[in-house]
């Protein structure tokens, strides 16, 4: 007895100082004690049994004990499926599992309730309840077909559940499309407004995306027309254009050009929507007749785009032609060829069609092609070539020597990889009339591809040729012949040398190439050599060899003074040299051609700036504006441009650059930036008058406006004034639910911490001034407010189940890592001290079912703060963490109050080692009963 009595003084002595005093077992305790001890006696299955279990329910419902709800609850759903107030015990079990973050059977027990009881009021509550801990879960499509579920239980009220179904079925890609799709177009037959709008757009571009849901998107497409709810052309004439697309593309061809037709008449000046509906207008077996004044009103509005003219007059020709109307399509490609010889292979179809007509006119053929090689695009010009070449010479006039000198022309023309161009090599290689001719071209032949190493295609060609084998006895002893010079190509110097440089050029590893560099005696050598080298150092080589790039960019820009992109690289590389190299590449870029690039523009200012030369500035500013009244104004580093000038002198030029960007986009973050730094010169007054303006303005920023205004009346603790503008900013982002909330999350913050620490305001304006913060609804910062509300002193007239659901809810409104973990943990340190030892274990439960993205010390610490929670919850119905390593031994002490020594027992004795590493942290009550053990 001795030993035993000082074993108890030590473990008494040993047990942590606040438990030092246990208190005796409270009165519900008891009671629930009694009721477990009597049900145990009874068959849970009799009436006798489900009377107790009942009891039992109501005790540990009303008084919030989770582990013991869970357990009686689930006895009597399992052994009582018909009896009358099943339904009511099932949801009375699910608020048990929700306060103790068992997600698993909240999910399985939502399903089964929804399953038996789908058609009861309550099936919304739980529906939603699911669809959030699936969310969580990351399990989003089965969340989405929840949310969906929830809104038509609803009576489809539930407009927040539909539209979060929508988002995430959208999230889902390809997978979710269909029923993004589907539901978005049922809402919005029950819609009308901003919402419908916003629901709308959103749908429609994720089944338009990647062309996930072709069908669908037509349908929103025409509903979203039908319904008026775009009011601005571009928008509208936008929406016409995608639905055309997929109409196009689902073999609708008659009504895709009806919407193409639509877009282009309601943005006349958009060249792309004209274009498209030329091009669909021929492949849609259009008349000529149809495309010639689509042709020519091409050619008024867009003169200078010789490219796409050059196709828009290809596609009216060759509609002439399968009319049958050979002359007019010779008198159109005609016009074409200078243009675009290359789209729709018109040159060559122009030779052909002019030989139809009349034969004798190959001479004006030949004559309108050598007069478009000179107008026409470089790149193009082969197109030309190889008509002259094959289709005139070789093929209409039998002129094999023309056209073999032709293709020689060709390929002394630095060709580009083009398979045509192989093909007619090729042709001109096998046609060689003998041995002697054939030796002395592929001689010359070589001797161009020795001298021109940077054409690697031209060396496979020649290597593609070689490995035939030939018909005739002259061509394979020219094939054996020509095999071995082939071969020796790889050993000539220059080629060395070019092998090497697409190495390092295909490794992104750049080198000097000295030697290289003074062999560049062709504009495509120099072009390619400088511009391959000046992008690999820029972009891939470390901080001490990205100026090399300056001086490749450098070489380019003055090779080609007024080219805008070779200027524009230059200036970009600028910014990793001296000073006078940013100067000198911003003066060079400042007379050279406009660039369509608000990079460059913002570059070119900023290195003006930098110079603090005033007339630099002032030059780059004036650049600026020219290109914006070329290319359209731009909101791209609007608020850099603005600061680069008002804070260098340019304070006149600063208010013009202001002015001039009004109503381009109200919604951009760089606009409004400005817009806060030239309201800092107001005062106060003038400030929130314009501020209380600019927040009931229609745009994405209304948010941060009003909540820039609501920190003004803060300040002021013009509390009502304050709550009424946070509402009306909450309300007004209510009905654009697909778009983010610009408020300032830090300001919220802000808000929330000060308004908690002030003792100068009244209970009542505390409180007014946290539910309109809960309420604003920010991500990861309203939940500070609507925990503080929930704390235990503030609530004393909630019942402590709606209480701790309303905190595990809160926090699903925040992150599931460190911020969540921490606000839980915050709160959950505050109710430990305050002695709400329920409201911390379901802070912490949560913490680690909800925001468990963090590190193993985040949770030891958690479970360390839990044990404390768990040792000081009085009663029977503890919570108890079934992921927390004390859970075997709470569940020890769970059996003692229960009076069930002999389970007690029985649990001790299997986790006696677990026992003694947790000593420590063990109840008085544990330990003592350890000891009599």
């Amino acid at each position: 007895m001795k030993k035993i009595a000082s074993f108890l003084i030590l473990l008494i002595l040993s047990a942590p100082a606040t438990l030092a005093q246990e208190p005796e077992i409270d009165p519900v305790s008891q009671q629930a004690a009694d009721l477990e001890a009597q049900v145990r006696k009874l068959d849970v299955s009799s009436v006798e049994g489900a009377n107790a279990l009942l009891e039992l329910v109501e005790l540990y419902h009303d008084n919030a004990r989770g582990f013991g709800l869970v357990r009686a609850g689930k006895a009597f759903v399992k052994a009582h499926r018909d009896h009358p107030r099943h339904k009511e015990i099932m949801l009375k079990l699910l608020d048990g599992y929700l306060i103790l973050s068992r997600n698993e059977d909240v999910v399985s027990t939502s399903r089964q309730f929804l399953e038996f009881y789908g058609k009861d009021a309550a099936s919304h509550r739980v529906a939603r309840h699911l669809a959030e801990v699936l969310e969580r879960q990351g399990k989003k499509m089965d969340a989405a077909k929840v949310y969906e579920q929830a809104w038509r239980l609803s009576g489809t009220k539930d407009q927040k559940s539909g539209f979060r179904a929508v988002r995430l079925f959208g999230e889902m890609g390809a997978g979710g499309a269909k029923d993004c799709g589907r539901l978005a177009l049922e809402m919005l037959g029950k819609l009308k407004g901003r919402q419908a709008l916003e629901l709308g757009n959103y749908s429609f571009e994720r089944c338009s995306h990647g062309n996930w849901n072709r069908k669908g998107c037509i349908a929103l497409g025409e509903k979203i027309i039908a319904m008026n709810l775009v009011r601005d052309a571009g928008r509208k004439a936008e929406i016409h254009y995608v639905v055309a697309g997929h109409l196009w593309g689902t073999g609708q061809r008659v009504n895709a050009l009806t919407h193409y037709r639509k877009a282009w008449d309601l943005q006349k000046d958009d060249e792309g929507y004209l274009y498209q509906l030329i091009a669909v207008t021929y492949d849609g077996s259009g008349k000529a007749a149809q495309l010639k004044p689509l042709v020519d009103e091409y050619g008024r509005r867009h003169p200078s785009n010789q490219e796409i003219f050059g196709r828009a007059l290809s596609n009216l020709a060759h509609a002439h032609a399968r009319e049958k109307q050979l002359p007019q399509a010779v008198a159109v490609a005609a016009r074409a060829l200078s243009h675009n010889p290359g789209y729709r292979d018109l040159a060559i179809y122009y030779v052909r069609w002019i030989n139809e007509v009349d034969p004798n006119r190959l001479g004006e053929a030949e004559q309108a092609l050598r007069g478009a090689l000179s107008k026409a695009p470089a790149q193009a010009r082969h197109f030309i070539r190889l008509a002259l070449a094959l289709d005139l010479y070789r093929d209409r006039r039998k002129d094999l020597n023309r056209a073999r000198g032709e293709v020689r022309q060709l390929i002394r023309e630095e060709p580009v990889n083009d398979g045509r161009i192989a093909s007619a090599l090729s042709w001109y290689l096998t046609s060689s009339p003998d041995e002697g001719t054939f030796r002395r071209e592929a001689q010359e032949l070589l001797k161009y591809a020795q001298a021109n190493g940077h054409l690697s295609h031209l060396r496979s060609w020649f290597q593609d040729w070689v490995k035939g084998k030939g018909g005739e006895d002259l061509e394979k002893s020219n094939r054996n012949w020509f095999r071995p010079e082939v071969k020796k190509l790889n050993d000539h110097p220059e080629i060395k040398e070019w092998v090497a440089f697409d190495k390092a050029i295909g490794s992104n590893k750049p080198s000097a190439f000295i030697s290289l560099s003074k062999k560049l005696n062709t504009e495509r050598k120099f072009k390619r050599f400088h511009y391959e080298l000046g992008y690999d150092y820029l972009r891939y080589a470390g901080n001490k060899d990205r100026p090399l790039a300056i001086s490749h960019f450098r070489e380019l820009a003055r090779r080609f003074p007024k080219d805008s992109t070779q200027a524009s690289n230059w200036l970009d590389a600028s910014q990793y040299g001296t000073e006078a190299q940013q100067v000198e590449a911003l003066r060079h870029f400042l007379q050279a051609d406009l660039v369509d690039d608000a990079t460059s523009w913002y570059q070119a200012i900023s290195l003006a700036a930098k110079s603090k030369d005033a007339g630099l500035l002032a030059q780059a500013y004036q650049y600026l504006t020219r290109a914006e009244d070329k290319f359209g104004k731009s909101l791209t580093h609007f608020s850099n441009n603005y600061s680069n000038l008002a804070d260098n002198e340019k304070k006149a030029e600063a208010d013009q650059y202001f002015a001039r960007h009004k109503g381009v986009d109200s919604s951009n973050s760089d606009w409004r930036k400005v817009v806060l730094l030239r309201l800092a010169d107001m005062d106060e007054g003038a400030r929130a008058r314009e501020l209380d303006n600019l927040r009931k303005e229609e745009n994405d920023q209304h948010g941060a406006y009003a909540g820039d205004y609501a920190d003004v009346l803060f300040a002021k603790e013009d509390w009502n004034t304050f709550i009424r503008v946070l509402k009306e900013a909450r309300d007004r982002q209510d009905q654009l639910p697909f778009r983010p909330f610009s408020i300032d999350a830090g300001k919220v913050s802000s808000w929330i911490s000060i308004t908690r620490k002030n003792e100068e305001i009244s209970v009542e304006q505390k409180r007014s001034l946290l539910e309109a913060l809960r309420d604003l609804g920010v991500f990861n910062y309203s939940v500070f407010a609507e925990l503080a509300l929930l704390e235990k002193e503030s609530q004393e007239k909630m019942p402590e189940m709606e209480r701790l659901k309303a905190m595990r809810a809160a926090l699903l409104r925040a992150d599931n890592s460190s911020h969540g973990w921490n606000v839980a943990l915050g709160f959950a340190q505050a109710a430990l001290s305050s002695g709400d030892y329920a409201g911390a274990a379901t802070l912490l439960t949560g913490a680690q079912a909800y925001a468990g993205n963090v590190s193993s010390s985040y949770k030891e610490n958690g479970r360390a703060l839990l044990a404390q929670a768990y040792s000081r919850i009085g009663g029977v119905g503890m919570t108890i963490d079934k992921e927390s390593p004390l859970a075997p031994l709470m569940e020890i002490l769970l059996q003692l109050r229960l009076g069930d020594n002999e389970r007690a027992l029985q649990a001790y004795l299997e986790q006696r080692k677990l026992f003694d590493k947790h000593r420590d942290e063990m109840p008085l009550e544990l330990i003592l009963f350890a000891a009599e053990s």
